[in-house]
Parts: C-alpha cells; structure tokens; sequence
C-alpha cells in the first residue's frame, strides 16, 4: 500500500475528502498543498477560494457552507461538529493568525457575512480603524490591563461608533470564587480570569476615558448575572 493510500485511508476515516478530491477542488479554487489541507467530505465549497497550508476545515455531524472569494491563511480551523453550522459569506478573509471558528453543538450557528476578516491577533495590533463597533466578548476583564484595552479601542472608534462587552458579575463578594479561578486555570490550562463585580468593571470605563451608557442584564442567577455593557468615548471637559 502506497503512502497516499494509507493518507487517504486516514482521511476517509475523519470524514475528509482524498488527496485526490482535494485536488479536484483545485480546479475552480486555488489550494497551494494538497497534502496538509483537510476538507470534509459533506462541506460545500464555493469558487475562486485560496486555501494556504494546513487549512481544516471539518464537518462532523454538522454544516459547513465556504462562500466564493475565500482566502484561508495558513492554520485556519473551521469546525461544525455536533449539530452545528458554520456559514462563510463571499469574499471573506480569516487569518493570518490561525484564526479558528468552532459550532460544536447543536445550537450553535455561525455566519460571517460577506467580506468579513476575523484575525487572531493582540488588541494592540490593530490600530487603524475608525471603526463603527468593537466587541469583547467575555473576554475584557481577562486581559493583563483591562483599562489600556479599552483606552486603546476607544480612540480607534468612528464618531458615533460604540464599544460593546458582554461580561458575567458576581452581585455579592466571593472569596471563594477568587481563590477558586486562580487556581483552575493551572488545574486545566483554562484562563477563566478574575471574579468581576460592578463597581471595578465601572472604574475601569472611567479610568479608560470611556462613558458606559448600559449596562443590561441578559440573563440572571442568584449568584451572578450575565449582562451587556455599552460605552462610548467621555466627552471631554468643557474649558472653564
């Protein structure tokens, strides 16, 4: 048995497509090595894509649709396991980075709409802009400095443009929880942050030059509360 074949074999196996139907994908799609590029065998692909090395893409159990346009950079992960569905509009850039996009449950839908770039990258490397919204998602309080995150995003946003964070609070102190978080994340490598409570999440808006003008809640537990915030950059002081 060749070395393909025993490649082939492989693939079969995980639900991806041969060598040899990736190479036919290349016909209408530009797919620089067909050796590390993995594409299932149910995914629906487009026309005119470029997909770099080591590309996944992966359909277990789930819908994965790649529009036309596509460029995938090197590393890119794309997964819709479980049930779920990823949808990948035309003209769309991921990467470079090794941006991966995971629907691994049954409830879990993704779209990106046309001419969308997600890329994995600090908060700090993007500095062009203006831009009309800037997203953290869940994610703000885990960073090292919080207020140079926001102080940094909120000068790149266009006139009228928002920032907005989705973020879990605890109502009551928890010192269980603090000690608790800490530790978890060298326990399963899992960073789950710092305990967040109301009035730190504030001062850090403050302290960042940016004015939070809601913050609702979306869903609510005895303990905590998961809610959206929404910011805008302070007007400055009126001179005297």
């Amino acid at each position: 048995m060749s070395v393909e074949s025993i490649m082939d074999e492989a693939r079969r196996r995980h639900g991806f497509r041969t060598i040899a139907e990736v190479a036919r994908l290349a016909e209408s799609n530009t797919i620089f090595d067909v050796y590390s590029t993995l594409v299932a065998t149910t995914a629906m692909i487009g026309r005119d894509n470029v997909l770099h090395p080591g590309v996944i893409v992966r359909a277990d159990g789930g819908d994965c649709v790649l529009g036309s346009g596509v460029v995938l950079h090197a590393g890119t992960s794309i997964e819709a396991v479980a049930g779920g569905s990823v949808v990948v509009g035309d003209g769309c850039v991921l990467g470079p980075g090794g941006v991966q996009i995971r629907a691994n449950r049954g409830n879990a839908r993704i779209r990106l709409g046309d001419r969308v770039r997600p890329v994995h990258a600090s908060v700090y490397d993007h500095t062009d802009g203006p831009y009309d919204a800037v997203y953290f998602s869940a994610s703000l309080m885990l960073l090292p400095d919080p207020v140079a995150a926001i102080a940094h995003v909120i000068r790149l946003l266009a006139p009228g443009g928002r920032l907005f964070a989705t973020q879990t609070f605890y109502h009551r102190r928890s010192r269980f929880m603090e000690w608790a978080k800490p530790v978890l994340r060298h326990l399963t490598t899992i960073e789950f942050g710092k305990v967040t409570y109301e009035p730190e999440f504030r001062a850090a808006f403050a302290a960042a030059g940016a004015e939070l003008v809601e913050l609702s809640i979306i869903n609510e537990a005895r303990l905590y509360s998961h809610r959206l915030a929404v910011a805008v950059p302070a007007a400055a002081p009126r001179a005297a």
